[in-house]
């Protein structure tokens, strides 16, 4: 246990400073964009007051916006996950893959619930609300989720304990 500690923290160390660099602030604000309009056109499906401008989601009646950023992007929290992943030893490549896919899949499905969330909030109620549900709510719920996913990975890949039997007949 203390060797899994030991090398999530350095993935995860290693990782999130990655995510700083400035090398990397071109995949970012790419998916950055590519994130506000897969989510501006899912608005556009039930809102037709949605406007979307690059990066920039918009409700055209309170003119409320905002920006997709990195920050946006659950880049911090998909990193977590991945290096908890990686950091297990009892898993092989092939379940490594599938449970890193199908994290970081889910993952974007909660951000992408997350910024349609945050328009409506802001549209709907005063700033000091939208900025609880940005600042405190959602960053909370999404480690939470994040660290019930991984539990659910666990235990879907725990093998029963066979325990000896305390029968003195079956004993051998």
């Amino acid at each position: 246990m203390v060797g899994y500690f030991l090398v999530f923290s350095i993935l995860s160390i290693i990782g999130l400073n990655i995510l700083k660099l400035e090398e990397f602030a071109p995949f970012s604000d790419q998916f950055s964009l590519i994130l506000a309009t897969i989510t501006g056109y899912i608005m556009q499906l039930f809102d037709s007051q949605i406007v979307l401008d690059k990066a920039i989601l918009r409700h055209s009646v309170s003119n409320f916006a905002i920006e997709v950023t990195e920050a946006c992007t659950a880049f911090s929290v998909s990193w977590l996950y991945l290096s908890s992943i990686l950091a297990y030893p009892w898993f092989n490549f092939a379940k490594k893959a599938f449970f890193i896919a199908l994290g970081l899949f889910l993952i974007q499905v909660i951000n992408v619930l997350r910024l349609i969330s945050l328009i409506y909030f802001g549209h709907w109620f005063e700033f000091e609300t939208f900025d609880i549900f940005h600042s405190y709510f959602w960053p909370i719920l999404l480690n939470v989720l994040i660290l019930m996913l991984f539990a659910w990975v666990l235990l879907t890949q725990t093998k029963p304990v066979s325990f000896p039997s305390s029968d003195p007949a079956t004993a051998v």
